[in-house]
């Protein structure tokens, strides 16, 4: 309930000319949190005590309470719609079956009943759900929404980019834990780099959006991120821990690239009243999508570990092996949004790349002519 009622205050705060600015910022705390994460989490767990990471939490939730009462806005709907009780059941059952059936796949194949039977009961409960909802008034996710071309593209882009970004991020720390021999501390370390080159990308990617455009911008960064994920591929127990951190600093750079100009033009055609809804679809698709990739990533790596004849935790030739193939799948999944990218069309998105004039107020959603 978070990210698309955070989403959809922060979007309604800037008009559509200043939201790869806002981007930019927003992208921020979003990867430096994430990427925090399992470095508070690793030195409490080595160093204080497992029970840590989840006390950490309370203080965290105070301050996130103060913040919201002192600074944030309240914002009401007039007409807010009612629970879509039909909607939520059959997303909620498909996504699980599904999920439950590739996770399967990796230690059963996929010619196990269980996977056949969940893998299709999944697909056809999504199916039905996808009906349901075009016919709904009030949906859940309105999937009507991606009748706008530029919206269905972005999210297009979006679903199958951070498929293989969550992919790397589930193995990698496996990998450096499990036959590096790194402690939870230290390999969250080595992962945080991601978050440094988010920074260093964020001001960049902002300034040339306007002047290139969201197109060029997606290309660079989904290129990037996946050939980053596929570079693990060369490493082995041998390489030096500064190598994975350069790596992950460049896959920061890729994300940067790609998720700030992809969360400006994906808003650009939708109105003001539509944007709450929109906002859900669009988090709703990444959870979705990074749920799948973990998903997938772990059934090849299991499926890769028992073609090896190798046990994870071995540090064998033949575990290291595994997962430089698990890596690869994971960066193959990112770079597979690439063609996906040529979907976003510049000129789609052309009004949150018009110059903003200082006094004139732009209506949300309405068109405007890049400069």
């Amino acid at each position: 309930m978070l990210t698309p009622v955070g989403g959809t205050m922060v979007f309604r705060a800037f008009p559509v000319a200043e939201r790869s600015k806002a981007s930019g910022m927003i992208a921020i705390p979003t990867t430096v949190a994430p990427a925090a994460g399992p470095v508070l989490g690793g030195f409490l767990v080595e160093y204080v005590s497992w029970e840590w990471i989840f006390l950490a939490n309370v203080p965290v939730g105070v301050i996130g309470l103060i913040v919201c009462a002192r600074w944030l806005k309240e914002q009401k709907e007039g007409d807010p719609g009612t629970f879509d009780v039909s909607g939520f059941m059959l997303a909620s059952s498909g996504m699980g079956a599904l999920l439950y059936a590739l996770a399967r796949a990796g230690s059963h194949n996929l010619d196990d009943s269980r996977v056949i039977l969940f893998g299709t009961l999944g697909v056809l409960l999504l199916v039905v759900f996808a009906v349901v909802e075009l016919r709904t008034k009030e949906p859940m996710i309105d999937v009507r929404l991606l009748a706008n071309r530029l919206f269905a593209a972005s999210n297009a882009v979006q679903f199958v980019g951070m498929t293989g970004f969550a992919a790397v991020l589930f193995v990698l720390p496996l990998f450096l834990q499990a036959e590096r021999g790194l402690n939870a501390f230290e390999s969250g370390l080595a992962t945080f780099p991601t978050a440094l080159g988010v920074m260093a990308a964020a001001a960049p990617s902002t300034r040339l959006y306007p002047k290139v455009g969201p197109r060029r911008l997606l290309l660079f960064g989904v290129a990037l991120t996946g050939a980053m994920g596929v570079a693990f591929a060369w490493v082995d127990l041998d390489t030096d821990i500064w190598i994975v951190r350069l790596l992950m600093f460049l896959r920061g750079i890729g994300f940067g690239f790609f998720f700030i100009p992809l969360q400006a033009a994906t808003f650009a055609t939708i109105s003001h009243e539509m944007t709450g809804r929109a906002s859900s679809v669009f988090s709703s698709g990444r959870m979705v999508s990074q749920s799948l990739g973990v998903a997938i990533v772990a059934t090849a790596l299991t499926a890769f570990l028992s073609n090896h004849d190798a046990i994870q935790g071995t540090a064998t030739p033949a575990a290291i092996e595994a997962y430089q193939e698990a890596f690869i799948v994971a960066g193959a999944m990112t770079l597979l949004a690439v063609p996906v990218a040529f979907l976003v069309r510049d000129r789609d998105a052309a009004a949150s790349m018009a110059p903003v004039v200082e006094g004139a107020e732009q209506a949300e959603g309405a068109p405007a002519t890049a400069s």
